[in-house]
């Protein structure tokens, strides 16, 4: 739901970490240069498509750049390029896949109408009308910076319970399953740097980025902590793809051809709830619990017969 021009400045400072999501919070906005109202935006996980997942797309991301973010902390924005060269390359990818698959597209949509920023709009569609129990329109409005008038924009800022369920259903979860409630993958244990394979793979992953950031601020260790777990969690599909399509930018990942560390690794993470890492989801509506329970219900049963 963000517009292009915020792709440029994205980097580990805008970056932090929420109970059982990442946060991402803008320096500023079109309306709001001092960035003095500016929301944070909770992102969560996807634990059933690997390619839907923001923490896995991350990770991936950041393993494959490591040269460049070992130079500065601009996530996507080269060291060198210009202002708006991120956003626009982001326009122009995205355009690429859509000529791609324009037959498909042609069935939903008008080709000659499609942009980057339609899916702003399509995404908050897509929030509101996924279940009869959407978020909040406060919320959707602040996720999109959208103005709500002089009065409300002022006065409506508790909109942070709806961003979370917001951010679950932008993640691809389904607001009618009780799986909407799943925790994100995460490492089993509270401290996980401290377990040689986990420091390995980090090393093997992101180790130029971990050394040059090591002093800063916004020391990017934990983010990239959740991100590693994810791509660990997703290692057979990440694997699928990498042998199915010879030459893949996943070769690249040193991690991904190591399967003794990987086998090791798939043992530490989990997506139960592990006390000192992650005990509860958030943004969960009451409709989710309920389907919880009556599936736990449904398999006592199902147990007993």
């Amino acid at each position: 739901m963000a517009r292009c021009a915020s792709v440029d400045p994205l980097g580990f400072h805008t970056f932090s970490l929420g109970q059982d999501s990442i946060i991402v919070k803008y320096d500023d906005s079109k309306s709001d240069k001092e960035g003095e109202r500016l929301s944070e935006k909770n992102v969560y996980a996807n634990t059933e498509h690997y390619y839907l997942c923001f923490w896995t797309g991350l990770g991936i991301w950041c393993a494959l750049n490591t040269d460049s973010l070992s130079v500065h902390e601009n996530i996507f924005l080269a060291p060198s390029a210009k202002e708006k060269t991120a956003g626009t390359r982001y326009q122009e990818q995205l355009m690429g896949l859509v000529r791609i698959h324009k037959e498909e597209v042609a069935n939903h949509i008008r080709i000659e109408h499609m942009n980057a920023y339609g899916l702003r709009k399509r995404s908050a569609t897509l929030a509101v009308s996924g279940t009869t129990s959407p978020p909040p329109i406060s919320s959707i409005a602040r996720r999109g910076e959208w103005s709500m008038g002089k009065v409300l924009d002022v006065y409506w800022h508790f909109s942070e319970p709806g961003d979370h369920y917001l951010g679950r259903i932008l993640a691809g979860m389904d607001p009618k399953k009780a799986s909407f409630g799943d925790l994100p993958p995460h490492w089993s244990i509270p401290n996980p740097m401290e377990i040689p394979e986990i420091a390995l793979a980090m090393e093997l992953l992101f180790g130029p980025i971990l050394r040059k950031h090591t002093g800063c601020e916004y020391r990017p260790t934990a983010l990239l902590l959740r991100c590693a777990a994810c791509v660990v969690y997703h290692l057979d599909s990440l694997l699928s793809k990498m042998v199915s399509h010879p030459g893949h930018d996943f070769t690249k990942i040193a991690i991904l051809h190591n399967k003794y560390l990987l086998d090791r690794l798939s043992l530490l993470v989990t997506t139960a709830p592990t006390n000192g890492v992650m005990n509860k989801p958030t943004g969960i509506p009451p409709n989710v619990e309920l389907a919880t329970q009556m599936e736990e219900n449904l398999s006592h049963v199902i147990s007993l017969a």
